[in-house]
């Protein structure tokens, strides 16, 4: 389940629940941001807050053509847990495309005779401007 806000002039709505079966809802506006902006969203599973659930966190890099351009493994998924009430809170530390992740198990499909724990995935897409520098008269 995917999720994204996209500012359109009016600054309202960003806040709001999909319904989806599993969402990252954000608390603070989610746009219009720079490096070093703590974002802050609650996790839900089927409605509610989802607690202690693995919680990634990547920046996107479109132009790493080859494996040794890339930072260490430790740096490119970054793992969490949600805290009380499904609180997400991170660090996005750096301008460009961001994607925070948060995994459940729901459910359970049946192979072979045998049954297996599914997991879902609620992903939250947010960009990080670069630094604003212009000064304001």
């Amino acid at each position: 389940h995917v999720k994204q806000v996209i500012h359109v002039m009016a600054q309202k709505g960003w806040d709001r629940r999909t319904g989806q079966v599993i969402e990252i809802v954000p608390l603070i506006r989610p746009y219009g941001i720079e490096p070093g902006f703590v974002f802050v969203g609650q996790a839900f599973l089927e409605g509610k807050p989802l607690e202690g659930a693995t919680v990634e966190v990547e920046k996107y890099w479109p132009k790493a053509a080859r494996e040794e351009d890339l930072p260490d493994e430790a740096m490119i998924t970054r793992t969490a847990k949600t805290g009380p009430n499904g609180l997400i809170i991170y660090t996005l530390d750096e301008p460009g495309w961001w994607v925070i992740c948060v995994s459940a198990e729901h459910g359970e499909m049946k192979h072979n005779g045998k049954s297996y724990p599914l997991e879902i995935r609620g992903l939250f897409w947010i960009h990080v401007e670069e630094p604003f520098t212009q000064k304001i008269r």
